[in-house]
């Protein structure tokens, strides 16, 4: 804005000029609201009375500038001030602070008027003329440059954390959780926790060899691992590690071991002496005898009524099923118990036994395979002696869940297998929901009904159970000899077997027995089980 021109104190008779000055010394004081376009009008209106002015006083000769003279002083007076200056100097002194908006009185006429025209420097564009540009919205932030991936935590991400504490035992002691490590699949990405260690299980058969790699983890970290066998994982034994090892500045491991005894192998990742997580890859995969097969936890075969592991010390209950699971990779059990006994008793004899199979084996949990009597042995084992949570399954064939419908035909003390006795039984004794239960029931034919054997690929059954078998079709139905098809359902069923009691488990001697391969049928089981992760 232009700065506000001095009122001057001249007698308007003897100089008439000075009327033109008066209607300048009034001035709006009165504050009042004005919209945008008045604003504007008035800014015009003041730059052209500005202008107006400043010609009017250059064409008066008697006054050289802005400046006021006083009337009591002579004319060389008002042309030189008291310490000699010029009146160009004086009106200089004098003159309103915005001196840029002010032409220079020193300069002719032309110059002053050339002054007002517009030119590049800032003090001519404040004098200028221009419409404003209207208000447009306001102008948002500058875009920045595009956002970097997320940090991810490592050595170098963060404050700096606190040392590890001196390690205190071993790695496996420092083991939180356990996690199962499938073995050919791709690598997966772990976590190995700061000051700490991880834990993985792995199912592999005896004589099976693997590798296992640690990658992709930083130079500056580093890891160590050890693989242990069932025994010494779960702390039963302290055997020899199978492998250990510790990463180098490549950033990566292997280790290779080989597997001792069928079942769970462990393996821990020591990472106690890293102060932040460890990120890295694993995989595991087999190298030789990779057709051997396992079940995670032992098998268990529990013979029946008048059975034992071996018939003169040498005809096997289970006939020659124990070694053909072993070869297939299983491991496999038969412990004895008392022939000709109650489940009562029986039960304390297979306790001490299942007792020394954990012990030798270091496993965590049993799958239980039970012929006849065997499957109410393992029942009242879980039930009543609270072996539920060291057992993963219980299969039964032709075990009497519901009894058996003829009492006389069983001798003591077989005889609490009858119907009523099994009935209290079930009562006393319900399933352990921790474990799982399966079971299957043998059915034979007679040797003259041929849409039976037609229907069970040509099974008859054994001359010395063909009374027993007749009594129990007039009573119950079908039969394996010994055991209704009925009263072998228990849990989950899984079918029925052409096979009668003794061909359920290769007896006498595999003979008699076209109809069905045992030993296919318990491996086959032993594969069902793996296909659970049992």
């Amino acid at each position: 804005m232009p700065a506000e021109l001095p009122i001057c104190n001249i007698d308007s008779q003897t100089k008439p000029w000075a009327k033109t000055l008066t209607p300048m010394k009034k001035k709006i004081t009165k504050p009042h609201r004005i919209s945008s376009s008045q604003r504007q009008q008035a800014r015009r209106a003041s730059h052209v009375l500005w202008l107006l002015g400043i010609l009017t006083l250059l064409a008066v000769p008697s006054v050289s500038g802005f400046g006021c003279s006083d009337p009591g002083l002579g004319q060389d007076e008002q042309a030189q001030g008291p310490e000699g200056n010029t009146q160009q100097e004086v009106g200089a002194t004098e003159s309103v602070s915005s001196s840029s908006e002010v032409p220079d009185r020193s300069n002719s006429d032309k110059e002053a008027v050339a002054k007002q025209e517009p030119s590049s420097s800032s003090d001519a564009n404040e004098g200028r003329l221009e419409p404003q540009p209207e208000a447009g919205p306001e102008p948002g932030p500058e875009p920045g440059p595009e956002p970097g991936p997320e940090p991810q935590p490592g050595p170098e991400f963060g404050p700096e954390p606190s040392p590890c504490a001196a390690p205190q035992g071993s790695a496996l002691d420092q083991v939180k959780s356990w996690k199962n490590l499938p073995i050919g699949q791709a690598a997966q990405q772990e976590i190995a926790p700061a000051c700490g260690a991880q834990g993985f299980r792995i199912v592999a058969a005896k004589n099976a060899e693997f590798e296992v790699h640690f990658k992709e983890f930083s130079p500056k970290q580093s890891l160590a691992f050890e693989i242990l066998n069932a025994r010494t994982a779960n702390k039963i034994a302290t055997d020899s590690p199978l492998a250990q090892g510790s990463s180098g500045p490549q950033g990566w491991m292997v280790g290779k071991f080989k597997v001792d005894q069928s079942g769970e192998v462990s393996l821990v990742v020591d990472s106690r002496n890293q102060k932040v997580p460890v990120y890295y890859k694993i995989q595991i995969f087999c190298t030789r005898n990779c057709q051997l097969e396992a079940t995670r936890f032992p098998i268990v075969l529990m013979h029946g009524f008048a059975g034992t592991d071996k018939y003169f010390g040498f005809l096997d209950y289970f006939y020659q099923v124990k070694g053909h699971l072993e070869k297939a990779g299983y491991s496999a059990f038969t412990p004895a118990v008392q022939p000709i006994a109650s489940s009562t008793q029986r039960v304390l004899t297979l306790k001490s036994k299942l007792d020394a199979i954990f012990q030798q084996t270091g496993a965590r949990k049993l799958n239980l395979i039970a012929h006849s009597q065997g499957g109410v042995d393992g029942r009242l084992l879980i039930g009543f002696h609270n072996y539920g949570d060291v057992i993963a399954s219980l299969t039964t064939i032709s075990t009497p869940h519901r009894g058996i419908p003829i009492p006389n035909l069983l001798i003591p003390p077989s005889q609490e297998l009858g119907e009523s006795n099994m009935k209290k039984f079930n009562q006393q004794y319900p399933d352990d929901k921790r474990v799982k239960y399966f079971s299957w029931a043998g059915a034979s034919c007679g040797l003259l009904d041929r849409s039976c054997r037609q229907k069970r690929k040509d099974e008859t059954v054994d001359p010395l159970l063909l009374a027993t078998f007749n009594a129990l079709k007039a009573v119950r139905g079908d039969n394996d000899g010994v055991v209704p098809v009925s009263s072998a359902k228990w849990g989950t069923f899984l079918g029925e077997i052409p096979a009668d009691h003794w061909d359920e488990v290769g007896q006498v001697a595999d003979t008699n027995n076209k109809s069905f391969n045992h030993k296919d049928f318990y491996l086959n089981e032993a594969k069902r089980l793996r296909k659970l992760d049992f």
